[in-house]
């Protein structure tokens, strides 16, 4: 069996800087022993919710807020590791948004969205939690819309 391919932990940092630097946001960040490292983006001037952007287990990435969260995997796939600047992207942007339903109980489901034209949009990453079927669907937006 081949041996599995591993990011190097410094370029993942230079990533994740590098997003945080074109944003001009401020972030937290912390490194494990074994090489995984979390940057926490609180709301702020520029950000208008939490985001954490994260490196496990030396190949993969992960996006995540309140209302979403995705595995980019494996992250030594450059298609992945773009897919993963892209979203990142969109969302910091404000050009891509979270469309999430509910229940009372908690999310049901959500979807990273990029516009796809003509005031349409398009599901590009989701993200399932499984619960009752009881209670009512409520629809919320989370984009970074900032003046």
């Amino acid at each position: 069996m081949a041996r599995q391919q591993l990011y190097p932990v410094d370029e993942a940092r230079r990533l994740l800087t590098g997003m945080a630097n074109k944003y001009a946001l401020t972030y937290s960040d912390s490194e494990w022993a074994d090489g995984d490292l979390d940057f926490r983006f609180h709301p702020q001037s520029g950000l208008l919710f939490a985001v954490t952007l994260s490196f496990q287990n030396r190949d993969e990435f992960h996006l995540q807020t309140d209302d979403f969260c995705s595995s980019y995997f494996p992250c030594t796939d450059p298609e992945i590791r773009i897919q993963f600047e892209e979203s990142v992207d969109g969302l910091f942007s404000g050009e891509w948004r979270i469309l999430a339903r509910k229940r009372s109980w908690g999310m049901l489901n959500s979807e990273l969205q990029q516009p796809n034209g003509g005031g349409m949009w398009l599901g590009v990453r989701k993200y399932t939690r499984f619960g009752w079927p009881f209670g009512r669907v409520t629809t919320t937006i989370t984009q970074n819309r900032v003046a």
